[in-house]
């Protein structure tokens, strides 16, 4: 586990699947950001992050009430989803909230450069920008 500077950007990184929970998160914090890793779909009250990945294999009801209610909170919300079903699920992340879809796989650095441009996009204060 590495260890982010002090003003580093929060960032909750959501998957039920460890592999893929490790990697994002383990790739964020070299590249400098505090990476939280949970597996179960939790926000916890008086916790801010700048930041949410979410990761999946397919988007359901549970991912879908999960991206609701972080963007209820204000959160900007990213999910990677699998490039199986690619237009199915960007388009249900998208009706469910969603900021920006990616697909996965992710090597390391498409993932890097997917999450400069996110990081670029979003308020990064916590919020998210008018994009409604």
């Amino acid at each position: 586990m590495c260890e982010a500077p002090a003003q580093a950007k929060r960032i909750l990184v959501v998957d039920q699947g460890t592999n893929w929970l490790h990697f994002a998160a383990n790739t964020l914090c070299e590249e400098g950001y505090e990476a939280v890793q949970r597996g179960t779909y939790d926000l916890s009250e008086g916790e801010r992050y700048d930041l949410i990945l979410l990761g999946c294999e397919v988007i359901r009801e549970q991912e879908e009430h999960f991206i609701r209610i972080a963007r209820e909170k204000n959160y900007f919300i990213a999910v990677a989803a699998l490039d199986a079903f690619r237009s199915a699920e960007m388009r249900r992340g998208f009706l469910s909230g969603a900021n920006d879809v990616l697909i996965k796989p992710l090597g390391r650095t498409s993932l890097v450069h997917d999450f400069q441009e996110l990081m670029r996009f979003c308020n990064c204060s916590g919020g998210i920008k008018a994009i409604k």
